[in-house]
């Protein structure tokens, strides 16, 4: 058994996970940094721990944000998406604190929202989603805030998920819609493009610069298509997955979340090539407890397991090897 301290020992090419923390409650997000990986639990908090491990107590980052949902780094924050009380309540919120600690309270970045699972950033921008499943919209807010008055880019969508920005574009899934669609970060008029259609359920979504890649959370299925555009079907990436969720790229490879079944711990995470999977995607990880959401860095992967429904409980965060 050869052994690696990212991800435990390995056997046949198989390393085993190692746990951040367990008895997480409902983790749907996780992003990494040089130093550290972060989560939000749906108890209010911010969770922190540096790469090597989690110190015990586990001390929040920030602490009263309800219901945080989704979260994005840059070089000098984090920022996240707080869904308040629910999405008819519009009392949620996107805050930032800086990487260096959160000392007092976060910055409000936008308010009075019903945000959505979506979150990016660009140099200057945040972007996030509206959770209407009717009238969902795509909205946009300079880092410094924006107050209640956050830019409009996009409305009337069909329940928008997660989003994408590359080269002065934003990507986002409509699950309910089954599209993937497009619009300029200065604007669209109100009117984005469908870059691709007649999917069963895209949720996660990614981009290496060069394509667009996403999960196709009800049809089971990874799929990508060049940036300029997504001229006739989509490439399918791999096929036959259960509910893949998250997704994350690195520089020669795509990884996801294959959510498993309603009930018990089936959720596997994915990799295959770029290019695509040949053969069949390699197993990274396997019986998990609804994986949802996937992170990469130089050496590693990381992703939160939600827990069991509907209570959430027995959510989790780890890592393993590439």
């Amino acid at each position: 058994m050869a052994t690696t301290a990212w991800g435990g020992g390995c056997v046949d090419g198989l390393c085993q996970p190692i746990e951040y923390a367990a008895d997480q409650f409902g983790p749907q997000a996780v992003a990494v940094e040089a130093e550290n990986v972060y989560w939000p639990v749906l108890n209010g908090r911010i969770l922190r721990c540096p790469l090597g491990g989690c110190p015990s107590p586990l001390v929040p980052f920030a602490t009263g944000q309800s219901t945080s949902i989704e979260l994005a780094l840059d070089a000098t924050s984090v920022y996240w998406l707080s869904a308040g009380s629910g999405p008819s309540a519009h009392d949620g919120a996107v805050r930032s604190c800086p990487l260096s600690g959160c000392v007092g309270s976060p910055t409000t970045v936008a308010q009075d929202l019903a945000p959505g699972g979506g979150l990016a950033l660009d140099d200057y921008t945040v972007y996030f989603t509206d959770a209407d499943t009717v009238n969902g919209g795509v909205l946009a807010c300079p880092k410094t805030g924006c107050g209640s008055t956050p830019t409009v880019l996009a409305s009337g969508q069909l329940r928008p998920i997660d989003l994408v920005v590359v080269d002065g574009d934003v990507f986002w899934t409509n699950r309910d819609g089954g599209t993937v669609m497009r619009c300029a970060t200065s604007g669209c008029g109100g009117t984005p493009t469908v870059f691709a259609s007649n999917l069963d359920g895209p949720v996660g979504i990614a981009s290496d610069g060069t394509d667009i890649y996403w999960t196709d959370q009800a049809g089971g299925a990874v799929m990508s298509c060049p940036v300029a555009g997504c001229s006739g079907a989509p490439s399918v990436i791999a096929a036959g997955q259960v509910q893949p969720t998250g997704i994350a790229l690195d520089a020669s490879g795509v990884y996801w979340t294959a959510f498993g079944g309603p009930s018990s711990p089936t959720g596997t995470i994915m990799t295959c090539p770029l290019a695509g999977c040949g053969d069949g995607p390699r197993q990274l990880a396997k019986k998990q407890l609804h994986p949802i959401a996937i992170a990469v860095d130089a050496v590693a992967v990381y992703w939160a397991n939600v827990g069991t429904y509907p209570n959430l409980t027995g959510g989790s965060v780890l890592r393993v090897a590439k």
